[in-house]
């Protein structure tokens, strides 16, 4: 609780004013006197707040110390008792206390809830924090310092909470009220920017993320290089990037952050998982599942070292890792992870959040993957139900889900319920003036996988034409392009067309193999559909 007392100091300004005093007297003696008495005014006021500032801090440390430190005497509490515990007990504590004193009650308030945020307990720390702000905004303005805090914090609560639109309103009223105070490049004024561009990016509104995200990392480089401040601002630029496929300038950001971890950081900082993990993801995108795989690892673990148990950083991490024993193929290590997952994040988050509904997802991949399509089938029809009701149904995350259940109905060879969703997704999801996302070229493959599976190689190579001609140089194509490819070749292979069919999966063979080796199922189907065309034996 050390940055409860850091957040309440107190500053004399008293003898700064003295001296204006002693200088203002030299000019006359009229001008004088009245500057006198301005200044000693002046001073009176500043020493009154301080003294009052002072009162309110000390008010509340000493419920901070008396309500919530000293349960951990073992004197009054013989047993183990957890932060989580003390800070709960605490709030009961505080009931209608203070309510003369608004600035005390919601100082309590704001310490208790933004302890509450490092916990994991979003519901409680938003009912503080709400608290808090609200009381601050009528006592002392919107364009306070302490306000603005308070709009921060309930601010991420929200996020947390999946209350997208809430958070993004208050993060901009807070900005306006920082900048009318603040300069353009003051820390906290971009800390808002960088919290938008978040925001903005759980909305899929990825250019203008992206566009937030670059003015706050220049103005770090300039204002605080070598900081973890900055590190976090690359970190969350390169997820930025990404989501804009600029993948080369993800990487390169990422490696600035790593330079700066590794001259300036301790290696246990946290901001050193951040840069592991959001490489991770890059490896995990481009087919580098074992290097994707050591990075999350190291990611978990320094997290499990960092943050409390069941933080959603460790979460996150959990999630990430699962996904590379997906692309891996080790779908029962994957669904371990993810059950756990889902369980916690319904615990904190609801059955309806984003996080929750994704971690449900990912069970009914692993469940398709290891042989059990009903089960799968189960938990995608209850996510997508529940995607269309609070998202809608062209929402990103809603066509996702589309996609996986589809997957899940075609592996149980429901596949006059799997066509129609795929159709939903191609629909949805149809570039116009852009090349198709990773999210188009999944459901694609699954329509095109859906289509041989029926003996319907001629629509399946229509399908898929247009979207393996003319797409990137070969040293460029993600792994599931190529997969996408070596699919177009076995259509073709079907439709007799051999000369292309074996130029197109011979192609698709090599690239893949370097990407994902070997041993994966993929390569191996496309070595048997070689082997096929070339008339050698099994």
């Amino acid at each position: 609780f050390g940055k409860f007392a850091r957040r309440h100091r107190t500053t004399f300004f008293a003898t700064s004013f003295a001296l204006a005093a002693l200088i203002l007297g030299l000019v006359g003696t009229s001008w004088g006197l009245v500057s006198t008495n301005r200044a000693r005014r002046e001073v009176e006021a500043s020493l009154s707040e301080a003294r009052r500032q002072e009162r309110i801090a000390n008010q509340i440390n000493a419920f901070l110390n008396l309500d919530v430190l000293a349960q951990a005497d073992p004197r009054a509490n013989p047993g183990d008792i957890t932060v989580r515990d003390a800070v709960a007990n605490a709030s009961e504590r505080l009931g209608d206390r203070f309510l003369d004193e608004p600035l005390v009650r919601a100082g309590i308030l704001y310490s208790l809830g933004d302890t509450l945020l490092t916990l994991a307990d979003f519901e409680l720390a938003e009912s503080h924090l709400k608290d808090a702000f609200e009381l601050r905004r009528k006592t002392l303005g919107m364009d306070h310092k302490d306000t603005i805090r308070a709009a921060s914090s309930l601010a991420i609560a929200y996020r947390y909470l999946g209350k997208i639109d809430a958070a993004i309103e208050l993060n901009q009223r807070a900005l306006a009220a920082c900048r009318k105070t603040l300069p353009a490049d003051d820390p906290e004024a971009l800390a808002f920017i960088n919290n938008l561009a978040s925001l903005y990016s759980d909305q899929g509104r990825h250019a203008e993320a992206l566009a937030a995200s670059e003015q706050v990392a220049d103005a770090m480089r300039r204002a605080a290089p070598g900081t973890p401040d900055l590190v976090g601002c690359l970190v969350n630029l390169s997820a930025d990037y990404r989501s804009n496929q600029r993948d080369a300038d993800a990487l390169r950001v990422l490696s600035e952050a790593a330079d700066i971890c590794q001259r300036h950081l301790p290696s246990k900082h946290p901001y050193v998982s951040y840069v592991a993990q959001s490489q991770g993801v890059i490896h995990l995108f481009d087919g580098r599942f074992a290097e994707a795989e050591r990075l999350f690892r190291a990611a978990l673990s320094l997290r499990r070292e960092v943050f409390p148990e069941d933080h959603p950083q460790i979460l996150t991490s959990e999630t990430n890792l699962a996904l590379a024993l997906l692309d891996a193929e080790r779908p029962a290590e994957a669904e371990a992870l993810l059950r756990h997952v889902y369980a916690t994040r319904q615990r904190q988050n609801g059955d309806e959040h984003d996080l929750t509904l994704y971690a449900r997802e990912l069970i009914c991949r692993a469940l398709c993957e290891s042989g059990h399509p009903r089960e799968a089938i189960e938990h995608g029809e209850a996510a997508l139900a529940t995607r269309r009701r609070v998202f809608g149904e062209d929402h990103s995350t809603t066509v996702a889900c589309r996609r996986q259940l589809a997957e899940a109905c075609c592996a149980d060879r429901q596949y006059e319920v799997a066509e129609p969703l795929f159709r939903k997704c191609l629909d949805t999801l149809s570039p116009v003036d852009k090349s198709p996302g990773a999210e188009y070229r999944q459901a694609l493959a699954g329509m095109a996988k859906l289509l041989l599976d029926t003996d319907r190689a001629d629509e399946a190579e229509s399908l898929l034409r247009a979207h393996v001609e003319n797409t990137e140089t070969p040293a460029e194509k993600s792994w599931r392009q190529c997969v996408l490819e070596a699919t177009y070749g076995t259509a073709l292979h079907r439709l007799g067309r051999l000369a292309e069919a074996e130029r197109i999966l011979a192609s698709a063979h090599e690239r893949l193999r370097e990407k994902i080796g070997d041993d994966h199922s993929r390569v191996a189907a496309i070595r048997e559909e070689l082997k096929a065309l070339r008339g050698i034996p099994g």
